[in-house]
């Protein structure tokens, strides 16, 4: 079964669609959505463990321009517990 998570970010408010756009360009994104609240946007991304997922959220998410704060969720299980 694949890492999951879910990623919290608050980007700069004139800067969230473009960081939107460039997550859903890369590879491990899966989804991405605009959201309203603390954080502007939400976006799942999946790798084959938690330690690559990892690597590819602190090299590649974390260096996009306009984003202010990450949040990583990652996910326990899939489905109804």
């Amino acid at each position: 079964m694949p890492a999951i998570s879910w990623i919290l970010i608050e980007a700069e408010k004139s800067k969230a669609f473009d960081v939107l756009n460039k997550l859903a360009k890369l590879p491990f994104v899966k989804n991405t959505n605009a959201v309203k609240g603390d954080y502007q946007i939400l976006a799942q991304a999946t790798g084959r463990d938690f330690i690559i997922l990892d690597r590819q959220i602190s090299g590649k998410i974390n260096s996009i321009a306009g984003i202010r704060r990450v949040t990583v969720l990652p996910s326990l299980s899939e489905g109804v517990i």
